[in-house]
Formats: C-alpha cells, structure tokens, sequence
C-alpha cells in the first residue's frame, strides 16, 4: 500500500503521530488532505506531466478547518523540511502541491536524521517571536502615550487603563408607580387613564420612560388640562398615538374654549359694525 493512501484523511481528519511530532499538528492535518487530493486526482488522471496537482485555499479550510494563516504556516514548515514543493500556474493562477513521498516515508519510518530541525520547533519558535513582536509593539504604545501626556503635564498610569465603573441606570417607570406619581397631582381620572394609554403605547414603540422624564410629562399634561381641558388633551394623546408620534406635542393643542371665545368676539365684531351702518336698531 502507497504511504500516500495510508495516511490519506478521506472522510476523517486522520493524522500520523510521527507526523504530528515532527512538523506540528496543523502540518499533520495539511499533508493528510493534500495526500487524499493526489490519490484523488491519480485516480481521476488529472496530475500534472510532473506529479502535481492543485487545491484551493477554501476548499482546504472547508476539508480541514485549517484558516488560511494556519495553511501558510503549515505549507512553509513542510516546504522547509522538503516534504512537500509548491507552485503558482494557469490564469488565473492556482495553488499547486507535489509531494516527496521518500521524504515522507523516512518521517513515518522514524529515520530522520539528528541534526534536523523538527517542523514543531519551528512552529513554536515562529509563534514565540510572532508574540515577542506584538508584546514589544504593545509596550512601545503604551510608552508612547505615556510619554505624550507627561510632556502635557498629566499624570498617566502605566498600565492598561482602568476600566471605568458602568452607570446604573434607573428602572422605567411602570404603570403602579405612574398612578402613584399622579396622585398628589391635579390631573382628572380620565387623563390619568389615558396617560397610562400613552404609557403602554410608547413601551409598544421601544421607548420607555424614567421617572424624572416622566414627572416632568405630568407636569406638561396637568397644565395643559388647566388651560385646555381634559377632553382637549385627551384628544391630543389619541391623535399622537395614531399617527405614532414620539411625543404628545402639548403644546398643539386648541382648546374648544378658545375657539368658542373666537367665534363671540367675531360675532360681536360684526353685530357693532352693522350698528355703526345703520343696519341694526333696537
């Protein structure tokens, strides 16, 4: 049996230790899937004049889950150790793999040589320095801001800033403790039930309101029923509610008792001047 069917990953993520110890277990992966590929395209007659083949970056991560960064690691490592050679070709161009299968068989036959460095020690050396770079760059930040507010004569902390305490925030005001802020105020029965409407209206809309918001709607509400009337602020609350206002708009509202008084003085106005012409006598 090839060494290449023997450690072909098929349906499983299937790995050899010695592998695995050698070159790192994302290596072992890598090779797995690219010795299922060429026993693929063997079968198929689809390899190149020279033993090649080719696989994508994403159908790799979708075989193996390895991410592209992951592959590029894997790829360099097994390169380094000469298990493997790649190559570019065709427009638009693809990834091409060979695989040295005697290179291979002296890692599963545990042949290696003693002076060769195993892909693992590799890895391990690449991520120690990829963390020493980022750990330095970090420092270099901080000493970098740390500086800056010095020269600005502020203090600075050293370290990581702490994080600043989160803000507590208040309940929204629910309709028993509406009623309760309504009590002490001079505001009709009918109003109240229809600014406990409006209450449920705007928790329906996504908005809700806090206690200090809401006394100072109260305050809006009792003094537009002072000047107004209940009925006319009532009205105004339905006709936000149905055209899905934000707000009541108080402020709007024409009272029949103006517009009563308006019409008298219009009356008034006209009974004078047809007086003053002559055309009305007692």
């Amino acid at each position: 049996m090839s060494v290449l069917k023997l450690i072909a990953s098929d349906s499983f993520l299937c790995i050899n230790k010695c592998i695995a110890k050698a070159f790192g277990l994302d290596a072992a992966v890598m090779i797995a899937e690219l010795a299922t590929c060429y026993n693929y395209w063997e079968s198929q007659d689809g390899l190149t004049e020279d033993g090649m083949f080719y696989e994508t970056v994403e159908r790799m991560e979708e075989n193996t889950t390895l991410t592209k960064y992951q592959q590029l690691k894997a790829i360099a490592v097994l390169e380094d150790a000469g298990v493997i050679r790649t190559e570019r070709r065709g427009l638009p161009a693809k990834r091409y793999f060979a695989i040295n299968e005697e290179k291979l068989l002296e890692v599963v036959d545990n042949k290696k040589s003693k002076n060769w460095t195993t892909g693992s020690e590799k890895t391990e050396q690449q991520e120690s320095e990829f963390f020493d770079v980022n750990k330095n760059r970090e420092e270099e930040k901080r000493e970098i801001k740390n500086r800056t507010i010095r020269e600005s004569g502020s203090s600075a902390p050293t370290t990581t800033a702490e994080k600043k305490p989160k803000r507590k925030t208040s309940p929204s005001v629910t309709d028993d403790k509406a009623t309760e802020m309504m009590e002490p105020m001079n505001i009709s029965e009918p109003l109240r039930e229809k600014v406990l409407e409006w209450l449920q209206y705007k928790r329906e809309i996504g908005n809700t309101y806090k206690e200090t918001g809401f006394k100072s709607l109260l305050k809006q509400v009792e003094k537009a029923e002072q000047k107004h009337g209940a009925s006319a602020v009532m009205n105004q609350i339905d006709l936000a509610m149905s055209r899905s206002w934000q707000g009541m708009y108080l402020d709007k509202i024409v009272s029949s008792n103006n517009n009563n008084t308006a019409k008298k003085d219009s009356f008034s106005s006209g009974v004078d001047m047809l007086m003053s012409e002559g055309w009305y006598n007692d």
